[in-house]
């Protein structure tokens, strides 16, 4: 029997782990091509998402922040009705007016400038406009000088007299050197102050530490032996029509006197009288050979000891009353002589006359003549430069003529 040599089970070869078949090479390629482009993309669009930013933010550090125009909103009310305006009334130097109810008197300036009085705009914070009055009014007294540090915004009175002689529309250059470009005046035509039209106006549009826009305005008017300075500083229409109402209030004291205290002059020979302030000083002259001639002068002022006074003389009186067969407003003004000159009506008490006013090319002095007819003569008034036209009005309106 045949041996059989045992035999095992077949051994079947494990099947092989599913590996994934290979890529071909072209697939591969596209796939790498796509991660590249989705990163440069997602790099450009963060490179200008950071560029935005970064725009958004200069602009927000770099843009001005808008500057409100003061100018749009007038600093002073738009209603210049002065009715219900507050009052204020200086004892010292005799004026009063009346001021918008949105300003303030600066009581700090009394204290250190007693010759003047400022005013402001109240606000929450400080005035406005910052570090300049909108009103303002100085009394200059003569012979005050800048170093007696009472008077805001002082000029001398030589400097104010030039004023006075320029042409309107002329410019005066009042300082020079350093900075002398925020001292350059036009002169403006004259106006009301105090029922007065001898309100001499300055302007300046370039002031000193003043921001843009503001404008520096002057009027000058005299009084009782004082000059009488009254300011804005200004930026819209708006200010300066309230400035102007604001002026429309200005009054000196003398004008609101009772006039049933004045004494009367009577002239026998001519048949006129007239009254005048019982604390003026008063000289009826006569003399041979020379008209008759009638001076007065307020309190702060002296007459002169002589025996005539006429136009350029030194011995002149305050207001001299001459009476002539001359009309003065006739004779005597040649064109070549004289600057600025102008000729209008004038009422003195009830007669028509004459008022006529120069500016001397020689002595740069205004001169003022009135004159009106009575009968076979001439009444001629010759106020002084320094006379306040106001109380001169009250004189003369108090005229009556016999004939």
């Amino acid at each position: 029997m045949r041996y059989m040599e045992p035999t095992t089970p077949s051994q079947v070869p494990p099947s092989p782990l599913a590996v994934p078949a290979p890529i071909p090479a072209k697939n591969n390629l596209f796939v790498v091509i796509v991660v590249v482009i989705l990163f440069l993309t997602l790099g450009v669009a963060g490179f200008f998402a950071y560029q935005y930013y970064q725009l958004k933010q200069q602009i927000a550090h770099t843009q001005p922040t808008p500057t409100p125009m003061i100018s749009q909103v007038p600093l002073m009310q738009v209603n210049n009705s002065t009715a219900n305006w507050k009052k204020y009334t200086n004892t010292t130097f005799h004026y009063e007016f009346s001021y918008p109810n949105n300003l303030r008197i600066d009581e700090n300036s009394l204290k250190d400038m007693p010759n003047s009085v400022l005013l402001n705009v109240v606000t929450a914070q400080e005035f406005s406009p910052p570090g300049f009055p909108l009103i303002y009014v100085s009394a200059i007294p003569k012979g005050i000088t800048r170093n007696d540090f009472l008077v805001y915004n002082f000029m001398p009175q030589d400097l104010i007299d030039s004023f006075i002689a320029m042409k309107s529309g002329e410019i005066k250059q009042t300082q020079t050197g350093t900075a002398s470009e925020f001292g350059i005046y036009k002169k403006l035509p004259d106006c009301a102050v105090a029922g007065m039209t001898a309100g001499v106006t300055v302007e300046n549009s370039n002031v000193w530490e003043g921001h843009g826009g503001l404008i520096d305005r002057r009027v000058f008017v005299k009084q009782n032996g004082v000059t009488f300075e009254i300011g804005t500083y200004y930026q819209s229409k708006e200010d300066l029509d309230s400035f102007t109402a604001f002026l429309s209030t200005f009054k000196f004291s003398d004008q609101t006197a009772d006039m049933s205290t004045w004494k009367t002059y009577t002239n026998t020979k001519y048949d006129f009288s007239f009254k005048y302030p019982s604390s003026w000083l008063f000289k009826d002259v006569s003399a041979p050979g020379l008209d008759d001639q009638i001076w007065l002068a307020a309190n702060s002022y002296s007459l002169p000891s002589g025996t005539y006074g006429g136009v350029g003389n030194d011995a002149q009186p305050p207001i001299s009353f001459q009476i002539s067969k001359n009309d003065l407003t006739a004779i005597g003004w040649a064109p070549e002589q004289w600057n600025n000159l102008t000729s209008m009506p004038y009422t003195v008490g009830n007669l028509q006359g004459t008022i006529k006013t120069g500016t001397s090319k020689e002595g740069l002095s205004k001169v003022t003549v009135i004159s009106a007819k009575m009968g076979n003569v001439y009444i001629n008034i010759l106020p002084l430069e320094v006379t306040e036209k106001a109380s001169l009005d009250q004189i003369l309106s108090t005229f009556k003529f016999a004939k």
